[in-house]
């Protein structure tokens, strides 16, 4: 009886929630129900996103500017080759080049600090069909040997990334890796939460994400290391003339902070008039069409309680719900 009662109270709080933060004219907030942890999202059409989770491996459309459910989703755990024991892959980055859109997994350790195979995955998939009928089709062959490719290279040598991947990921200069964006010529830029060395973000260079997918080993180029005030990163996106950049602490305490930068060479900025408060954002995108000026953040809300219940307990998928914000 007592979790009949928490599922109706939740429900029409949800509900409030719709009306509340949905058909406001000129609400920034909405919530987006079938999951609480947005952890990875690009967009598909000026109206259109996907967005993974970190806690399983479906990959759901939503529609910017509406609260809902996903207008189309679909399990990627088979296509990724996933342990079926341990099928959680934490997906928590992702960039599109073109019509590809590319994502990585955390390659980190679980919270117990447990190695899990399927958390090491980067792989592909392209979308087919436009706006909301916009699908998602996988290419290649998901790539397994990050982690080896980082700790071979020689400008992360004096990290020791492979015994970084032995630490739990909020464990002090543990590796794990939450930042994906587009870079130059089809390159991609890899953002690390974790480690923060010298209480610099970390950001890796790779150069060959098209020949990854289809059984090239990785080739890593540049490494760059950002003041972001002590902070790693939790994300990134090109704007289509700099990077929005998600800060946040590696062991999760504090509050994340938004940053610009225009890549290497250049200072990151912090954009000061964006008080996130308790939206806890770890994803970004921006629209086409935008000019780079109208960006959204996701919020892993896991945590957040819904009547006294964290969102990661309620047991109906539809009581779930992340928030999407839209900034300026």
């Amino acid at each position: 009886m007592h979790r009949l009662i928490v599922i109706a109270v939740c429900a029409r709080l949800a509900l409030e929630a719709w009306g509340a933060y949905g058909a406001t004219p000129g609400s920034t907030e909405f919530f987006h129900h079938g999951a609480c942890d947005a952890s990875a999202a690009v967009a598909l059409s000026d109206r259109a996103f996907v967005v993974a989770n970190d806690e399983e491996s479906w990959l759901r459309v939503y529609l910017r500017d509406e609260s809902g459910s996903a207008v189309w989703s679909m399990d990627w755990g088979p296509s990724l080759e996933v342990d079926p024991a341990h099928p959680e892959t934490d997906i928590e980055g992702a960039a599109r080049v073109g019509e590809m859109i590319y994502w990585i997994s955390s390659h980190a350790r679980n919270k117990e600090g447990k190695w899990r195979e399927s958390r090491h995955r980067l792989f592909a998939t392209r979308i087919e069909g436009t706006g909301s009928r916009a699908q998602l089709k996988p290419v290649g062959r998901p790539y397994r040997r990050l982690v080896d490719d980082l700790a071979r290279h020689v400008p992360l040598r004096d990290l020791d990334l492979a015994q970084a991947s032995q630490l739990a990921p909020k464990e002090e200069g543990a590796l794990n890796i939450e930042g994906l964006a587009a870079g130059r010529d089809g390159t991609l830029w890899i953002g690390f939460r974790n480690p923060v060395p010298g209480g610099r973000a970390l950001l890796v260079q790779l150069l060959n994400p098209a020949g990854l997918i289809e059984g090239d080993a990785a080739r890593l180029g540049e490494v760059v290391r950002l003041d972001l005030a002590g902070r790693g990163i939790r994300d990134l996106v090109w704007t289509g003339r700099d990077y929005l950049l998600v800060a946040g602490s590696f062991d999760g305490r504090g509050k994340s902070r938004v940053y610009r930068w225009a890549g290497p060479g250049h200072e990151p900025r912090r954009v000061r008039e964006i008080d996130l408060a308790d939206f806890n954002a770890e994803a970004a995108i921006v629209f086409p069409g935008a000019g780079g000026e109208e960006c959204y953040l996701l919020s892993d809300d896991s945590a957040r309680e819904v009547e006294g219940v964290p969102c990661r307990e309620l047991g109906m998928a539809g009581l779930r719900s992340f928030r999407s914000l839209r900034i300026r």
